[in-house]
């Protein structure tokens, strides 16, 4: 089976496994930070309450739709699966300029 890994500098390589990795982390990656937990809503809560503390966004989606993240699984040998992201977007227009 195939799999994606990242690295520290957001470069992406595809691998084969005969057996799947076990996880035992995950971590949300938002510009370049990581934000880690045991598991993936752990990870999320550790993400959010610390982008939340440095930028106007309060919340999973804005952050998504503004600053963009990956989602990796971890497993023993610290590797870093890919497993979803999104990248920023916008500006909308309507949006900052006080216009509906």
């Amino acid at each position: 089976m195939q799999y994606t890994l990242i690295d520290q500098y957001d470069n992406l390589t595809t691998i084969e496994r005969y057996e799947p990795p076990i996880t035992i982390g995950w971590e949300y990656i938002v510009q370049g930070c990581r934000y880690g937990g045991r598991t993936q809503a752990e990870a999320e809560q550790v993400m959010v309450r610390q982008v939340a503390a440095k930028t106007p966004y309060r919340d999973f989606i804005q952050i998504a739709k503004h600053l963009g993240y990956h989602l990796v699984s971890l497993d023993k040998e610290g590797n870093a699966y890919l497993r979803s992201g999104n990248v920023p977007q916008g500006p909308f227009e309507g949006e900052g300029d006080g216009s509906f």
